[in-house]
């Protein structure tokens, strides 16, 4: 199939980045089809695995030829069809593979792979809306590849659907073992997450590809951008530290989120102090650094006496997904009514359910 994301997400700013992919081999795209049974005539059989060969073997236009013979002995078999219109696809010859899906599909309408590929097909020509139809009614009867979950997604967040986005490409997570796939799932459902500013779920799988991927720079980069973007600096710095090649670029944002970083440390000594009016104001000053340190420093507050203090923690760590230990939350939801109000308001925010028992 053509590159799993073939429009990759751009900085909307500068439209600087683009991440590229591996293109999956042809064989793992066509897998299935080699998994599923049909009834084929003998004369028939001979041209289909003739045809087979020689597209494994990288001869598109021997394999055409091969279908066609096949097609020409059995005008009715529906797999025919559906080969050639694979074989045109990875031809680039995108009008003929969606002719040939069609009259494969209507031979067999219930066959829940033609349908996933002529999904991936309006996937690839930008008609996001039409793949979804057809992903879904490929979903309706058989199931579906971890790879379509991830062009579902896809679609989904082109279409600016982020939830579905998220569900779609999240599913892809638990079945799909591929690494340079799962990377790619993540991306965008870190990118989903962060375009409805859903920090909790964006921050955890952020933690889990940073144990699984070995730090891509174009997607670690681009990842630690739109963390920056969202004053996420801790987050930020640890996806570039994970990237394995650097280059000047790197150095200088490095440098500037170090800076960043820094002068939210500097504030950090002026909040051992008992003025409810001076803690406020140190707190508004650190809204705008998510610093794993100032957090750290914060919950270590979560006793002080003012209750304004005390919801400004909770909003400070609601806005930059920090964890709260179960037994603060649980002290704050018997606290007074505005600090109870900043929990709740918390815990719909983590997308965790071990918070709402």
């Amino acid at each position: 199939m053509q590159d799993l994301l073939k429009k990759p997400y751009m900085d909307r700013n500068q439209e600087s980045e683009i991440l590229k992919t591996e293109r999956p081999k042809t064989t793992r795209s066509a897998t299935r089809a080699e998994n599923v049974v049909f009834l084929v005539k003998s004369q028939v059989k001979k041209h289909l695995e003739k045809g087979k060969a020689l597209f494994d073997e990288g001869d598109p236009r021997g394999a055409k030829e091969a279908y066609e013979k096949a097609l020409e002995a059995d005008p009715t078999c529906a797999i025919a069809y559906f080969y050639l219109g694979f074989t045109h696809h990875e031809m680039g010859n995108t009008d003929l593979a969606k002719d040939y899906y069609f009259q494969a599909i209507d031979l067999e309408p219930k066959q829940s792979l033609f349908l996933e590929h002529l999904a991936r097909l309006h996937f690839e020509l930008g008609e996001y809306s039409v793949c979804l139809v057809r992903f879904q009614e490929a979903h309706s009867v058989g199931m579906l590849q971890p790879i379509s979950y991830g062009l579902m997604g896809r679609a989904f967040f082109e279409l600016d659907r982020y939830t579905e986005a998220t569900d779609c490409l999240e599913k892809m997570l638990e079945i799909e073992e591929e690494p340079s796939l799962r990377r790619i799932a993540y991306y965008y459902a870190i990118l989903a997450y962060l375009s409805e500013s859903s920090i909790f779920p964006a921050r955890l799988l952020t933690e889990r590809l940073l144990r699984e991927d070995e730090g891509d720079p174009v997607v670690f980069s681009v990842l630690s951008d739109r963390f920056q973007d969202h004053r996420c600096l801790s987050v930020a710095k640890r996806l570039l530290e994970s990237v394995t090649k650097e280059d000047h670029d790197f150095e200088e944002r490095h440098a500037t989120l170090d800076r960043e970083l820094l002068e939210a440390e500097h504030v950090l000594p002026q909040l051992f102090c008992s003025e409810e009016e001076s803690l406020l104001h140190q707190l508004h000053q650190l809204s705008q650094f998510g610093s794993d340190k100032v957090h750290r420093v914060l919950v270590s507050l979560i006793q002080s006496p003012s209750q304004l203090v005390r919801e400004g923690i909770l909003s400070y760590c609601r806005k930059f997904g920090f964890d709260l230990p179960k037994g603060v939350l649980k002290e704050c939801l018997n606290d007074t009514e505005m600090v109870r109000e900043a929990t709740l308001l918390y815990v719909a925010s983590t997308y965790d359910r071990a918070y709402m028992d």
